[in-house]
């Protein structure tokens, strides 16, 4: 295939890319020495450089972006930072990416019907635009990342998503339209934003992060989920479970809430929609699970006293043991661990057989089944009675 060799050109309504490796960047800043994967744009000089790239691009069943890149026309080398959106789309051929360490932006990997396989670089910082890959089944989210843009992870394949507990906010629609998604960790959110966790109908139970965290409007859409977790951290907020925050079917059965106050829901709540938790025809279907003392004060909160209520020991289901500087917390149906750093979690049965080994980071959930069971964390045991 013939590929121009050019000098790097200078338009006022455009910008200086250069070729290497059969790949065009964008510089980004010649004082910072930093270029990101692009397209080119056609000039007089380089009439055909777009035709050129994209049979490149097409012909490639692999790729991989590299953290350095040289512009041979001056012999200077750029670090690649950024990954523009027009590159990495409706790439047909495409079956694997792989994203060198120095990488910290991706704004978009779309439209590659075939995509498998995607290497995330340690290095990264925000990402976005993750869609329309219906052979993706699996993603590793790294550790660090800041940013889930909106619309990120949607209409894949992935049946698993952990989201890092550096993440603190999910944008409009993030998570969305992944048919396949049958388990998400929620890590550390602390903001949910409208549709952010929108129609996964393969979710049949959701943790959500023990924060002081807000849900706006529509953020969970699950038609077939059973059984939703609140922690005790939630904010008393209007718009933290406002009324349209989670749309459910009428699967859903049971609601744990660990707040000693119920969260605000009422019908003056301007995003007040009956469809919440179900509807409120379904309402008296759902088993609300509550903090010992506090089925009183839930029976007379909006919403909630419409379900079955029973009391709940949040706090029985571990020992005083701590894991060092992290600890591991019973919630029901599994565990979360919290601590400074990642690390390995094994649970053994009462019999001392090993049934789980996890590298957990903090705000990741384990899940396990009902029983006794000891939980090892840096040479420390943990007893947790798990419901």
């Amino acid at each position: 295939m013939l590929l121009t060799i050019c000098s790097t050109p200078a338009w006022a309504d455009g910008y200086n890319w250069f070729m290497d490796g059969g790949l065009y960047f964008r510089i980004i800043s010649e004082e910072d020495g930093t270029a990101g994967l692009s397209m080119p744009y056609n000039t007089a000089e380089v009439p055909n450089a777009v035709t050129e790239a994209n049979a490149y691009l097409n012909s490639l069943t692999e790729l991989y972006v590299p953290a350095t890149a040289a512009d041979i026309s001056t012999g200077r080398k750029y670090k690649v930072t950024t990954v523009f959106n027009d590159v990495i789309c409706k790439r047909a051929g495409l079956e694997r990416v792989e994203f060198a360490n120095g990488i910290e932006h991706i704004e978009g990997l779309s439209d590659c019907s075939r995509l498998k396989e995607i290497t995330l670089p340690e290095s990264l910082v925000s990402i976005k635009g993750v869609s329309q890959l219906p052979e993706l089944k699996t993603l590793e989210l790294p550790y660090g990342l800041a940013e889930i843009g909106e619309y990120t992870v949607s209409e894949t394949g992935i049946r698993k998503l952990v989201i890092p507990s550096t993440v603190l906010t999910l944008g409009i629609g993030a998570v969305l339209n992944n048919n396949e998604l049958a388990e998400i960790n929620l890590g550390n959110v602390e903001l949910f934003q409208h549709h952010s966790l929108g129609i996964l109908p393969a979710i049949k139970r959701i943790v959500f992060p023990n924060t002081s965290f807000e849900a706006q409007y529509y953020t969970l859409e699950a038609q077939n989920i059973e059984e939703i977790w609140i922690g005790d951290k939630a904010t008393d907020n209007p718009a933290m479970i406002c009324s349209q925050g989670i749309i459910a079917g009428k699967s859903l059965k049971k609601v744990y809430c660990a707040r000693t106050v119920p969260p605000t829901i009422t019908e003056q709540n301007p995003m007040f929609d009956p469809a919440c938790f179900g509807g409120e025809a379904h309402w008296p279907d759902i088993t609300l699970y509550v903090p010992v003392g506090c089925k009183d004060v839930y029976a007379r909160a909006y919403c909630f006293k419409d379900m079955k209520i029973e009391e709940y020991d949040f706090g029985a289901g571990i020992s005083s043991a701590e894991c060092n500087a992290n600890s591991i917390q019973a919630i029901p149906g599994g565990i979360r661990y919290v601590g400074d750093a990642a690390a390995p979690v094994a649970v053994y049965t009462a019999s001392g057989t090993r049934i789980a080994l996890e590298a957990m980071r903090s705000g990741e959930v384990m899940q396990l089944p009902s029983g006794i069971f000891i939980v090892s964390c840096k040479g420390n045991n943990t007893k947790v009675t798990i419901r």
